[in-house]
């Protein structure tokens, strides 16, 4: 069940952290924010966020970075979702990475689709038992736009 999930959201705009956050608070989510990396790794040292959402700017460092860390320093190794904008190349995911990506202007559904699906990924990687290393499978839009259209379950492989 995703209402309760911890999400921490990463991000220098001040107007999107208190957006997203009144949109998931509304949604049922416990939301933290930071508008840095080194707030951001502090926050969740403190919090351990099942979800987190970065921008891949940030005024201390790169989301890429951060993302990554969350992966390898956190023993709950959240899904991280890169918040990009448009015009920018496609990030690495995976291992590399986030475990996907939105890209600028956000709509509001958006957010909540995508941070839904991450709070069943992470529910079903806890079932699984399955601990740090676990990463999401994303395929790529039709058309070679590199643009992730599915998420595949690292469990079942299905989408």
């Amino acid at each position: 069940m995703a209402f309760g999930k911890r999400v921490l959201i990463v991000d220098p705009s001040e107007r999107f952290l208190q957006q997203a956050r009144g949109l998931l608070e509304r949604s049922g989510y416990e939301v933290y924010v930071a508008p840095g990396m080194a707030r951001g790794q502090r926050m969740a040292r403190a919090v351990r966020p099942e979800i987190v959402l970065v921008g891949s700017r940030l005024p201390d460092g790169d989301g890429v970075r951060l993302a990554r860390w969350m992966k390898q320093s956190l023993d709950t190794s959240p899904p991280c979702v890169l918040l990009c904008s448009k015009g920018e190349p496609a990030p690495p995911l995976g291992p590399a990475g986030a475990d996907n990506f939105l890209v600028r202007p956000l709509k509001r559904s958006e957010i909540l689709a995508c941070v839904r699906a991450m709070a069943l990924v992470h529910d079903l990687t806890l079932r699984a038992g399955a601990g740090n290393g676990t990463h999401l499978r994303v395929s790529g839009a039709p058309g070679g736009s590199g643009a992730p259209s599915r998420i595949r379950s690292p469990l079942t492989g299905f989408y």
